[in-house]
């Protein structure tokens, strides 16, 4: 499984890119990405897995404060 950015899109190294990053993707992309990372993490207990879904999880809610508006 791969991660957000495993369309061949290099992973950003500052802000203003993983701004850009997120441009490109879409709420159904978190969730489903969410949603392997949480099977992976059942499994492992990894925190790693565990930050991953708590970064992709504030990127959702940035997301509905910006439709909101």
């Amino acid at each position: 499984m791969g991660d957000l950015w495993s369309s061949g899109r290099s992973r950003p190294r500052n802000r203003k890119a993983l701004d850009r990053s997120r441009e490109t993707v879409t709420r159904k992309e978190i969730e489903k990405q969410m949603g392997e990372l949480a099977r992976q993490y059942t499994e492992t207990r990894d925190p790693k897995i565990k930050e991953a879904i708590s970064i992709l999880g504030r990127e959702l809610e940035r997301m509905e404060k910006l439709e909101k508006q």
